[in-house]
């Protein structure tokens, strides 16, 4: 398959996803960020919802900050 066809096909999988565009799930947002996601098909499900998804990606952003303060201050708690 073709570059330009893999890219024509990843336009129509956006175009057809923003058509029928419903919010993911909090808890698959989570398992995103927390690189937990069983497959490489539900990664990229993911990543091609967040483009499209101005809801979905804040609060990817707002669970990744989260995470990263708690992993912050595990860290520190260990010292």
């Amino acid at each position: 398959m073709s570059a330009a066809n893999n890219n024509l096909q990843r336009e129509e999988r956006l175009l057809m996803l923003h058509a029928i565009h419903r919010h993911l799930s909090e808890e698959l947002l989570d398992e995103y960020v927390r690189r937990t996601l069983p497959s490489e098909d539900a990664i990229a499900f993911v990543e091609e919802h967040l483009l499209v998804c101005e809801r979905c990606r804040q609060i990817v952003r707002e669970t990744d900050d989260l995470v990263t303060v708690l992993r912050n201050a595990f860290a520190a708690a260990a010292c």
